[in-house]
């Protein structure tokens, strides 16, 4: 299993190279100059599969500006990013996204700018409602979704995914389970504190 790197100024790019050939998530709470964005940014052309994190109660940061200097990108995730306000910059990453995290905010977000990515594989949101099932019909080719803190089967009725295999409901509610039976492919599903009403109709 691979770990989590911190990123902080001022950056030893050889040593942060080394580091990331052993993890999973590299992570940022605070803006580095552009010339280490641009640093990072060439060393995770080599590494797809590590995922960056911008986090904290940066208002720098809340702005996504960062993101010009990582047009390659494949995983991307504001969980923590508290400030953040709007997804519109989000068109500044690589339309070939596979891995989005939309994590809590201060106030709800309107997902609509992230429905212009269709090649999502892996998806997490917690708790923001608009534009959520026009961004899942974006991406019938989803194989992961996480969804936190909704009302899953009010705000999402009716989804086709077919190729989802894992499916993690966490803080929300979901009343009857039919609504799960309606993803074919499904391998795993997780429900972490679900609502206790959850009705079992029979259904397969």
């Amino acid at each position: 299993m691979g770990g989590v790197v911190e990123v902080r100024r001022p950056v030893d790019v050889a040593q942060l190279g080394t580091r990331l050939g052993n993890a999973n998530v590299v992570q940022f709470c605070e803006p580095l100059t552009g010339v280490e964005y641009r640093s990072l940014a060439a060393l995770l052309v080599d590494h797809p599969k590590v995922l960056l994190r911008a986090y904290g109660f940066n208002d720098g940061l809340a702005t996504l500006r960062f993101l010009r200097w990582f047009p390659r990108l494949r995983r991307f995730s504001v969980a923590g990013l508290h400030d953040l306000t709007d997804l519109a910059p989000l068109d500044q990453l690589n339309a070939h996204l596979e891995f989005l995290d939309i994590g809590e905010t201060r106030k709800p977000l309107d997902l609509a700018p992230v429905a212009a990515f269709h090649e999502l594989r892996a998806l997490r949101i917690v708790a923001h409602r608009r534009g959520l099932a026009e961004l899942l019909n974006a991406n019938p080719g989803l194989q992961a979704l996480a969804l936190w803190r909704l009302p899953v089967d009010q705000v999402l009725p009716v989804m086709a995914l077919p190729h989802l295999q894992s499916l993690a409901l966490t803080l929300g509610s979901l009343t009857t389970s039919a609504w799960v039976a309606q993803f074919p492919a499904l391998r795993y599903l997780a429900l972490a504190r679900e609502d206790r009403r959850l009705h079992c109709d029979g259904s397969p």
